[in-house]
Parts: C-alpha cells; structure tokens; sequence
C-alpha cells in the first residue's frame, strides 16, 4: 500500500501542459518514467482529475527514429491498453478504442483493455461469430443469425409485387417481377420498400426481386424492447451481464432451459437449448405466386395468405369473433365443442375415453370443472362423514357426534369466503344417534347453492336436476353408487345418498378452512377450533359451536351408552356378526396402512341402533375401504350384500333411469313420453317395466283404474288381443 502511495505521488508530480492552439492536454516529464501495477491504478486516477482519460496522452518519454511506426514501451509492459507511435522523433502514446458491440447480452473477457466481449453460437459443431446480420446458408434459401447466444433459423420469406412473376430458379430463392421502378437505386443494391418498412427488395437487369425481414429471437421481455432503427424488428435496450451456465444450460429470457429443453415462444416459433446455444426455427411458409391481390398477414397466422382465399372468422353469441379454424368448448358445457370453418360454427359433443389413465404419486383420475374427460388431478384432502354420524377430519382426527341440527362441515375463512358447506343430520328413529340427512355446498363467488339428498337426488339453487351436469364451475355426475360434485374453488363432494359423504379440499385450500372437519393444517392436535374461534376440549362442545339452525331437537347425548348394545346381547351378536367382515383375509392387507380399530368400533355403534330398513354396517365399510384405496391398496367385498339399497312398494333402485315418474294418470301422455325421453336419467327409485305408479305402489299399467271418460274395458280388450 505504501508503494502505492509513493507511486502516486511520482505521477502528481508530472506536469499537465495544455497546447493554446488546440486545448490537448499532455503530460510531461524530463526523463523516463517506467508505470509499475501501482503506478497504472495511480496514472488512471489522474487521468480522471484533469479530464484526458479517453483524449490521447503523448509526452516526452522517449525519443525515437522510426517516424510514423509502431513504438514498443515498457508502458506498454504495465499498462498494456495504450499503443505508441513515432511522431516528429518523439513517441505519442494513445487509449486504445474498444470496438462497439453489437450484442444485449455480454460476458467477461480475459482482455484488460476491453472487459466485455459478444457470446458466439455454436451450431452442428461449427461457432458462428455474433452479428447483427442474417446470414444465408450456401445452396439453399434458409437464413441463420447469431446474437446473444441464440440462433434463429428461417426460410426467406419473398414477397412479390406483381401478377404474373417468373419463378424462383436456382440462384433466387425469390421470383422476379419486371420493371424496377426504383431509378434511385443502383443495380444489386438492397433498398427498403417505401410502403412497407418490412419488405426489403433488389433491382437486377431484368427486374426486381422483394422479401419480408425476419426477425432474431431476442432474449430480453418484451418489457425491455424497442423498435429498431429500421422500424420494423425490436431490438433490446441496453445491455446484460451474464456468467456461464454449467452442463449445457442456456440462458432465455428471464430465466434458463436445460439441455435439450424445448419451449414454444410464439405459434410460430419454437426454440430448445442444444449444449448452452438456444436454436429458434421460425415456421417455413410456402411462396404465394398467384395472388390477385397484395398478399395478407394477420396477428393469427404465421404465414401470409391470398386475399382471396382469406377465411371468414365467425360471430359468437357473446359479440366476441372465433378466428376460422379456432377451436372452443362452451362455457355452459365443457363437453360441447365448436370450431369455426370460414364463418359457420359447429359443435360436437365430446367422446371421452374409458381408460383410466395411470397418475403420479400424489394424483388423482379424476373430474375437473371446466373439462369434459376425466384427467389426473392433484389427490385433494378428504374428511369423512359416516354412520350415526362418525367424522373424520382433514387432518385425520376422529371423533363422534349425534347432534340432529345443521353444522358447518367445512368453510373458507380466509378473505375469499369462496364457499361453506353444511350438513344437516335427522335423527332416524333413535334416541341417542342421528344419521346426516342431506348436503348444502353455497359457491359464493358465482351465486349458486348445490344440495344432495337421499336416493342420489341432486338441485341447484332449489330446481332438481337431471345428471350429469356440468359447467365452467361446477360438475355433477352419478358414477358407482356416489353423487360427485367438482367445483373450481377446489372443494369436491362423494354422496352415496344415504348417510355417507366425503369432501376433499385442494392444497390451494390448506390451512384457510374452518368447521367440524378442522382447519386442514397437517396437524389433528388443533381441529377442535369452535366457531367463535376458541380450542374446544369437548367434542360435544366444539360441534355445537358449529351448528348453524336453531330449530331443531337435539338427542341427549348423556343417553347414549358407552359400550355399543350394553342393553341388549342378541343386539350386540347381531352387530358382532355384520361387522365381522373387517375380520377377513380381504381386509387385512390394509392393517398396516390405515388402522380398522376405529371403523369397526363404528360400525357395531351403528349396527345396534340401525333401523330395519337401513343396512348399517355398509357406512364404516365404505369409509374404510375407501381410505384404504387412498393408500393403494384396494379390497374387493361383497358390496351388495352390505349395501344394497331397498326401495319398498315394489320399487327398485338405480343409478339411471327415467327423469320422469310414470303413473296411472300420465303414461298414456305421448308428449310427455316424447319430452321425458330427451331428458337425462336420474338416479332414484322406480318400478319395474311395465308397472307405472298409482298411490305411491308399483302396479301394471293393465291394472289401472279408468279415468273419467275412458272406457272401462279398454285395458282387458286391449290385453286379450295380444297388443299389451
């Protein structure tokens, strides 16, 4: 540091001379001065004090004899951005000028004059030097341009200004018009058309030739672009500093492409990263040589097309226009499709294809609103509700509850409020338990409140719907025995129209839910949060905090027995024995991934104070099984055996059927057939074929009373004859 110092002050003492005449500044000494490493940062600093860093400096350091030669100093030694000539017996030394380069995107250099130099690119293993100029390939009519490390290639695009041209040949890429009406331009030379800035054009003897620019693929945004000098291609602003990437990385735009990554930047233009070059194609379009007319360009297409054979776009409801060829789904029906040909719009209905699609670890076949097919999907959050009931939270606490009022199952309580759901339970001739009657999920955000009710009945905002249904929010559909809700807020509803019901929550939900299936944190320690925000260490109470109606009866929970049928023995060998099938071979693969322990204690509670109508034992046997399928392993059981549904009055059950009911007052309506027919089924009961309904019971429809004005014998003529 000392040395330094000291050198500094040896170059102080030099003396500054200005020159009257021409006001050049010049440093001069009486005898040699050799510039050591201190001396160079110490001569720069000085420079920058009397203004002639980048003047030129000469002094009288040496003399020489070769006027107008080169003169090798020992400046040069320590300081090697200066170059010395002889000039009138003396050596004047000069800055030497960094070239202007011509490239956004600059590296460090090993040069101590120039610290930055322009990347080359290195294609099919030759390097191309980084250029502001297109470059055409010897033989052919494709064009390459290196800059920034990227490599755009394109076929030249060739405009023509005439009728009638004469075809391109071997030494043209582009056909040739008659009569260059530029006189201002010498022969060969390449000019700017005057109507248009991309169109550049050249006059031969024999007429003129005309191409549209192509533009380089840059790697800045578009944020940081401007026009160009030639006021048709962008150009960066400025400039950018960059380091090397390893194992072939490439750096584009705001970020990097991996080796052998490929990106499509525009419909036209696709680009991948080949060993730390990013190599961009432009779309290759054909020569148009017959046009009656100027040829057309549009912000939709890639290439030019004929004016007359210029497609119609179409004219959507909504006032919005579809490009011709541009295809859509409708918004109130993701399973329709349109296109648009030259004006006329057409939809199908989509085909989606039974295969089940094998998804990652973390994915789901699944439904998503806004999309016709089953696709996978990210595997939401499940909490279970089931039995008498039983619940089963997000987070994977359990516990039970019998109050017959409606509560807040789950909830967005954050800022969005997006939806809530609520279960209202009934109890079903039993004093201390009580079974979940239906499902109410309100969509805030669009307005619209869905409701599940038993025998896989389905209405939206009051009005019964026949399935499936879809929009862009919600989808509705019947498949193996469930009701399925997917909604685009991310809450998805399992109903199996009895007592059973699963929501998922989609990750985008975590940790902003509220209600009796906890918060959806990742910890079960702290889902007994109550509605008015304080932790509830009772169940009872925590439910209650939820409850969202008054008028209703609430069972006593005090009544309830704390071993499932205490009171009766032949209750409890009847419940042990409809229960036993968690006993099976088939089942017990699934111990080791989720415990039975707490299904089946649910299950006996429910056996013993299930109606005779209801097979009981099939609510634990669905949540288990299903949780069970939810870590890959999958139980085959006899389900309807357990779960089979009754309808009474000689009815029956089914997933699809009729939308319309057929009585004794309305089956020989043939408009109303016709019109029922065109509806979609619905799941529910109904008799068999051949029996319509009359006061609620299944009879034959020959067996129907006469109505007022009909002929009382009608149904037996009409069976003897053979035609029933």
């Amino acid at each position: 540091m000392r040395a330094c110092v000291q050198a500094l002050e040896r170059v102080r003492r030099l003396r500054v001379w200005t020159d009257r005449s021409t006001g050049n500044k010049t440093l001069r000494s009486r005898g040699q001065i050799r510039i050591s490493g201190c001396l160079y940062a110490a001569l720069t600093l000085l420079m920058f004090e009397v203004g002639c860093l980048s003047q030129n400096i000469s002094g009288m350091v040496e003399t020489c004899t070769m006027e107008g030669k080169p003169v090798n100093t020992r400046i040069q030694e320590d300081y090697p951005c200066f170059e010395c000539v002889c000039r009138r017996g003396v050596v004047h030394c000069s800055r030497k000028e960094c070239p202007q380069l011509p490239c956004h995107v600059r590296v460090v250099s090993t040069n101590r004059c120039c610290p930055y130099v322009c990347q080359g690119c290195r294609l099919e293993g030759k390097l191309l030097p980084a250029t502001n100029q297109w470059q055409a390939k010897l033989g052919t009519c494709e064009l390459q341009h290196c800059n920034n490390k990227i490599v755009t290639t394109s076929s030249k695009q060739c405009v023509t200004t005439c009728s009638d041209p004469t075809p391109s040949s071997s030494d043209h890429c582009c056909p040739l018009c008659p009569d260059c009406s530029r006189k201002d331009v010498a022969l060969g030379e390449v000019f700017q058309s005057p109507t248009e800035r991309c169109v550049q054009c050249v006059c031969s003897g024999l007429g003129i030739r005309c191409w549209r620019k192509v533009c380089p693929v840059l790697p800045c945004s578009a944020a940081d672009r401007r026009k160009g000098p030639d006021g048709c291609c962008d150009e960066c602003k400025g400039s950018q500093l960059i380091f090397e990437l390893n194992d072939g990385q490439c750096w584009f735009g705001r970020g990097s492409l991996l080796d052998g990554e490929t990106t499509k930047i525009d419909p036209c233009t696709t680009c991948s990263c080949e060993n730390g070059t990013v190599v961009c194609q432009r779309k290759k379009c054909p020569h148009l040589t017959k046009c009656r007319g100027s040829e057309v360009y549009s912000d939709s297409r890639c290439c030019p097309v004929c004016p007359e054979y210029l497609l119609s776009n179409c004219s959507l409801p909504t006032g919005k226009t579809a490009q011709h060829g541009q295809i859509w789904n409708k918004d109130s029906d993701p399973c329709i499709r349109c296109s648009c040909d030259n004006g006329t719009i057409t939809c199908v209905q989509v085909n989606c294809s039974n295969v089940a699609l094998k998804c990652p670890t973390g994915q789901v076949f699944d439904f998503s609103p806004g999309i016709c097919c089953k696709t996978c999907i990210e595997e939401p959050g499940i909490c279970t509700v089931f039995g008498d009931p039983h619940y089963r939270t997000f987070d994977g606490r359990p516990f039970n509850f019998q109050g017959s009022c409606g509560y807040m199952l789950a909830k967005d309580c954050s800022a969005s409020n997006s939806f809530s759901l609520v279960v209202a339970n009934d109890a079903k001739r039993s004093r201390a338990f009580s079974w979940t009657r239906n499902v109410s999920l309100n969509l805030h955000n669009i307005d619209l409140n869905i409701t599940l009710h038993q025998r896989l009945i389905a209405r939206l905002n009051g009005r019964k719907v026949a399935l499936p249904y879809t929009n862009r929010n919600v989808t509705i559909f019947v498949e193996k025995g469930f009701v399925k809700v997917r909604t685009t807020v991310g809450i998805s509803l399992n109903w199996d129209g009895d007592s059973y019901l699963e929501t998922g929550a989609s990750s985008n939900l975590r940790a902003k839910l509220c209600g009796l299936c906890g918060n959806f944190n990742g910890f079960a320690r702290d889902d007994f949060i109550g509605g008015d925000g304080n932790f509830k260490f009772d169940k009872n109470a925590f439910a209650d905090s939820w409850r969202v109606t008054d008028d209703c009866t609430r069972p006593d929970y005090n009544t309830r027995p704390a071993e499932p049928c205490s009171k009766s023995v032949a209750a409890r060998l009847r419940a042990r024995q409809k229960c036993s099938v968690f006993k099976s071979p088939p089942f017990r693969p699934c111990y080791i991934h989720v415990d039975p322990t707490e299904y089946y204690k649910s299950c006996l509670t429910d056996s013993c104070e299930c109606p005779r109508h209801k097979r009981c034992s099939c609510e634990s046997l669905r949540a288990y099984t299903a949780a069970c399928a939810r870590r890959g392993v999958s139980i085959t059981w006899n389900k309807n055996y357990f779960c089979n549904r009754t309808c009474g009055r000689g009815k029956f059950y089914s997933t699809c059927g009729p939308a319309c009911k057929y009585t004794c007052k309305n089956y020989k309506n043939k408009r109303r057939n016709r019109r029922c027919k065109r509806r979609r089924c619905v799941a529910g009961c109904r008799c068999p074929a051949g029996y319509v309904l009359n006061r609620s019971k299944c009879v034959k429809s020959t067996t129907c009373p006469a109505s007022p004005g009909e002929n009382p014998f009608e149904n037996i003529l009409t069976r003897r004859s053979g035609k029933s």
